[in-house]
C-alpha cells in the first residue's frame, strides 16, 4: 500500500528503531506498516505525517508520493465524489494527481538546484578568500611586498 515509503524515510535518515521510539510503538509495528502489512487510520496517519514530514493523504490512500500532499478527491467532479465514481473519472483524477505530484516534485527539484548553485557560489567565494589569505601569508614570510621593504630600508647614495 505504501510503495516507496520505506525508501523515502530511509533517505531522510530515519531508522525503524528511531521511528518506533518517536511514535511510542514497537519496531515490528513500524516494520509492518512500512511493508504494507498494516495500514494507518486517520489518527496514526496524522501522527506519522507530522513527525516525519509525510503526506497524510498518501498515508491514508497510498496514492501519490510520500512527501507531497496531493488529494485525489480534489480532482474529482463534485457529482462523482460519492460511491458512484465511474472508472473514467477515477482514472482522470489519478492522472491529475500524478501530474500535480510531478509538478510539485519539479518545483522541489528546482528549489534544491537553486540552493546548490548558491552554495557553489559561496564555496567559490570562500576558496578565493582563502587563496588571498594564503598569498598574504606567503608575502609576509618573504618579508613583505618589495615596496614595503624599500620604504623601511635606509636609502644609500649611489657610489660614484
Amino acid at each position: 500500500m505504501y510503495e516507496g515509503l520505506k525508501e523515502y524515510l530511509e533517505k531522510q535518515g530515519y531508522t525503524q528503531p528511531r521511528m518506533a521510539e518517536m511514535l511510542g510503538v514497537s519496531v515490528p509495528y513500524v516494520n509492518a506498516v512500512l511493508l504494507g502489512k498494516k495500514s494507518l487510520g486517520k489518527k496514526n496517519a496524522k501522527k506519522w505525517a507530522n513527525l516525519f514530514g509525510l503526506s497524510e493523504n498518501f498515508l491514508l490512500t497510498g496514492v501519490g508520493f510520500p512527501g507531497i500532499d496531493v488529494k485525489v478527491a480534489d480532482n474529482l467532479p463534485d457529482s462523482r465524489k460519492e460511491s458512484d465514481v465511474n472508472q473514467s473519472s477515477l482514472i482522470n483524477a489519478l492522472i491529475a494527481a500524478k501530474d500535480e505530484t510531478i509538478a510539485a516534485m519539479q518545483d522541489q527539484l528546482a528549489a534544491k538546484e537553486e540552493i546548490i548553485q548558491a552554495k557553489d557560489e559561496l564555496i567559490a567565494a570562500l576558496r578565493s578568500e582563502i587563496a588571498a589569505m594564503n598569498y598574504e601569508k606567503e608575502i609576509d614570510k618573504l618579508g613583505g611586498y618589495p615596496r614595503d621593504r624599500m620604504a623601511s630600508e635606509p636609502q644609500h647614495a649611489p657610489n660614484r
